[in-house]
């Protein structure tokens, strides 16, 4: 008996809970609903996958200041949604989410947004809001197109998926007139493209469109995740991932993704990244010949690909203008990366000559850190902000060859080192590296009996060497006793590193 109550009471709440379902689903279509939205199949709009054609941009003319709602079903198009700039006219689309905007039909996009009425008849500028459904881009040039001219325009919980060339863009005319700031808003926004592969975009911010808030974004399947050649942006919490979908482009397991990037930067001004996860990008963070000020806090890199992926901030070599960049609080997991993975992979000299420390790198988590090239940037002391390091963890074997220290990059100041052996051998002595490449050394101390200390030049670092008259156990530990900072670690401290580790050439400069 007292079985059968609890399941005549199960399935009372059961059906209650159908009940308020429906409810809350119903006034979709009563007119109590359709008082607060434009139900659009309510006025001729067919969502059963057949072609529609002006009557769409024919009912958002004849609807100004109100909201569409589209319910769900397939809307199939022959000619791009159109919302007007005017702010006065702001027209707000509202897709269930089992709603799919799409077109056989090659489109110049599918949906743009601030491009007609652009005589601007209000002095307020009100926000305008696009929610739900999936652009499905496959015909189309750009999924959905923002006219920076109209600020604060906000996108929000809906897919972006296959298209061939930008998913989401964001620019002005040439007949540009505006502030500069778009303020554009994208929130819990998914874009998909075919293949990273391809030369797609996910998000792409044109010029004089500063100011954008991107967040809680996964974009994958891109060539390029963001794109921006504006500034002014602050990201947070976004996912960038390269991935092939069913029938995209795949080069082969060795070849795929190759010059992928997560995010370009083609623009001064100040950048705030959060939490931004470059999952399996060749190239992380890359930077033009421009000189932003970027703070890229808490960033994952990462790589489900082995042997794959060759920087986490890249800038062509010759690219040798200043830039700021503080990194703090990363997860930088380099098992999967390529060997001689840089961390840094911009021109040799910009952090050494870095007087002012406008790029630094401190608190990060690195992990696997075989991987990374023995004369990485971030293993300057400059850079992560230390006064001393020690070579190894723990007392290791040294065998009787020429076993590194670390090196020197170049730099204006000279470096006061102190190097510790052991208790009773210490070796100190200045050193100057210049830019130049000149090198200079003045010994403070005699050399500890039994060893002997050089030098040899590669890739612009001046490798630190010393070789012990016999294998004898040590922790070496190098102290920069005026902070100058242009020292560079070895990458992993439970391993020698030796002459061979940086160079084939066994020409050394003996002390």
């Amino acid at each position: 008996m007292k079985r059968l109550f609890y399941q005549s009471l199960v399935l009372l709440v059961f059906s209650c809970f159908i009940s308020s379902c429906n409810e809350k689903e119903e006034p979709m279509n009563t007119g109590s609903f359709s008082q607060e939205y434009v139900v659009v199949t309510q006025h001729g709009i067919k969502n059963d996958g057949s072609e529609i054609g002006k009557e769409l941009n024919d009912l958002i003319k004849a609807n100004y200041g109100r909201t569409l709602y589209f319910p769900p079903g397939v809307y199939r198009l022959t000619e791009p949604i159109i919302l007007p700039y005017d702010y006065s006219k702001n027209v707000n689309l509202v897709f269930d989410h089992n709603a799919e905007i799409t077109s056989f039909k090659h489109l110049e996009a599918l949906l743009k947004i601030g491009f007609s009425e652009m005589k601007n008849t209000s002095d307020m500028r009100l926000f305008s809001f696009v929610e739900g459904g999936t652009f499905n881009a496959e015909n189309a040039d750009i999924g959905i197109w923002v006219n920076g001219l109209k600020q604060l325009v906000s996108l929000r919980t809906l897919n972006v998926i296959k298209c061939h060339g930008t998913h989401i863009k964001i620019s002005v005319t040439d007949d540009f007139q505006g502030t500069g700031s778009s303020d554009t808003k994208l929130d819990n926004v998914t874009i998909q493209g075919f293949s990273s592969n391809e030369n797609n975009y996910g998000i792409y911010i044109d010029r004089a469109c500063c100011d954008c808030k991107i967040a809680d974004c996964f974009i994958y399947g891109t060539k390029c995740g963001i794109y921006t050649a504006s500034a002014g942006h602050v990201i947070n919490n976004v996912h960038i991932l390269s991935w092939i979908a069913a029938g995209g482009k795949n080069n082969g397991s060795n070849d795929n993704f190759r010059g992928t990037e997560g995010i370009r930067i083609e623009s001064g001004g100040f950048f705030t990244f959060n939490e931004i996860y470059f999952d399996t990008t060749d190239r992380d963070l890359v930077i033009g010949n421009v000189s932003p000020s970027i703070i890229l806090d808490k960033p994952i890199s990462y790589s489900y690909l082995k042997g794959f992926g060759s920087a986490l901030v890249y800038r062509p070599s010759d690219y040798k203008s200043a830039f700021k960049l503080k990194i703090t609080g990363g997860n930088l997991d380099l098992g999967n990366k390529s060997d001689n993975f840089k961390l840094f992979d911009i021109a040799r000299t910009l952090i050494p000559l870095d007087t002012d420390q406008n790029i630094t790198f401190s608190d990060n988590n690195l992990m696997n850190t075989g991987k990374l090239y023995p004369l990485d940037h971030s293993l300057l002391m400059k850079i992560r902000g230390v006064r001393s390091d020690l070579v190894t963890s723990s007392p290791q074997p040294f065998d009787s060859e020429w076993n590194s220290l670390g090196a020197i990059a170049p730099g204006l100041s000279w470096n006061h080192l102190e190097v510790r052996l052991s208790k009773e051998d210490v070796f100190r002595a200045r050193i100057r590296y210049s830019a130049k490449g000149e090198i200079e050394i003045e010994k403070e101390t005699p050399l500890p009996e039994g060893y002997a200390f050089g030098y040899t030049v590669v890739d612009q670092c001046c490798i630190l060497l010393f070789k012990p008259s016999a294998e004898v156990s040590l922790m070496p530990e190098i102290i920069d006793l005026d902070g100058n900072g242009n020292y560079l670690r070895t990458p992993l401290r439970d391993r020698v590193y030796t002459l061979k580790d940086y160079t084939s050439s066994t020409y050394v400069t003996e002390i």
